[in-house]
């Protein structure tokens, strides 16, 4: 008996040449209690009409006017019918047995805030890339990320978007995906569930994280802003919410990713604004990192660019 029920929301934009294919990765799990919602973000190409010409009666299309892939996803979660929300990018696909696989977890771990499967990329190679997990999280079975802070930010990412599910009704208390923020939105979002409640995660790779699709937001350079989620994380350090030592982790994950943004700025033309912004990240682990990056941005612009090119 499938006894668990899921909402699939795939928020689309402008994907006609993915979203067929991502579509059908979720009809053939061998899960069948779930349904599809589609969120069309005001889409300009055909992605729509893609969608349309499935026939099965467990998709459901919600177009928009374009508002952003945060605000696409909330639509979903507030027109969700089931308990639990299962996300999946427009471009990206399923194993099989994905959804089988969080059925399982939730039934061997009970109330965690994040069910999460391990996942490879396509990079357009002959063969599907391995992310690097750190080695203990790798060689561990099924179960709760002790630290996902630490996990997430001395490794890659343990999970995606696409390999993530999350019960609605966590989703709602926590307001969904923050509007207005143009990169790690995502990574806000698990970041602010990991604050409050267990992460469940297996190792095993269940998705197809596809880098080389059309359109994908990543190529954009992000904006020279503070993390969003360094307010919440502020909040539960001040307040004791956590242990003294996820609150040193929860500070190097935010340096982690803060050091992101200044990298993808090292083209800016204001070197001064990106040096003064690498000063205000707060970190131990990647003291080195800031300074090397500091060093470069001091440099004329050629001279980063020539650097990039033959050195990175």
């Amino acid at each position: 008996m499938q006894r668990h029920s899921f909402s699939v929301v795939i928020p689309l934009y402008n994907k006609e040449r993915s979203i067929e294919s991502t579509i059908e990765s979720v009809l053939a799990q061998t899960y069948h209690n779930f349904e599809l919602i589609v969120v069309d973000d005001g889409s300009s190409d055909s992605s729509a009409s893609v969608v349309t010409g499935i026939a099965d009666g467990r998709i459901r299309l919600i177009q928009r006017s374009n508002s952003g892939v945060s605000a696409a996803r909330n639509t979903g979660i507030t027109n969700a019918r089931h308990r639990y929300v299962a996300f999946l990018d427009a471009d990206d696909l399923w194993n099989a047995d994905y959804l089988e696989t969080i059925a399982s977890l939730i039934d061997r771990f009970p109330g965690a805030g994040i069910y999460a499967t391990f996942y490879r990329r396509d990079e357009g190679r002959a063969a599907l890339v391995t992310p690097k997990l750190e080695p203990q999280v790798a060689s561990l079975p099924p179960g709760r990320l002790q630290n996902y802070f630490r996990t997430a930010t001395f490794a890659e990412q343990p999970f995606f978007t696409s390999s993530v599910c999350c019960a609605r009704d966590i989703l709602l208390s926590l307001g969904g995906f923050k509007l207005g923020v143009r990169h790690g939105e995502d990574l806000d979002m698990w970041a602010r569930v990991a604050l409050r409640y267990p992460i469940v995660f297996t190792p095993e790779p269940k998705v197809i994280y596809r880098t080389k699709a059309e359109n994908r937001g990543m190529h954009i350079m992000p904006a020279l802003t503070r993390w969003v989620f360094r307010k919440d994380a502020d909040a539960a350090i001040v307040s004791e919410e956590c242990e003294a030592i996820i609150a040193q982790s929860i500070k190097e994950h935010i340096a982690r990713v803060e050091l992101y943004i200044a990298i993808a700025n090292v083209f800016n033309r204001d070197g001064e604004a990106v040096r003064a912004f690498i000063r205000g990240i707060e970190t131990v682990k990647f003291a080195q990192h800031k300074a090397a990056l500091d060093f470069v941005l001091r440099l004329p612009l050629w001279m980063r660019r020539l650097i990039v090119k033959y050195c990175v």
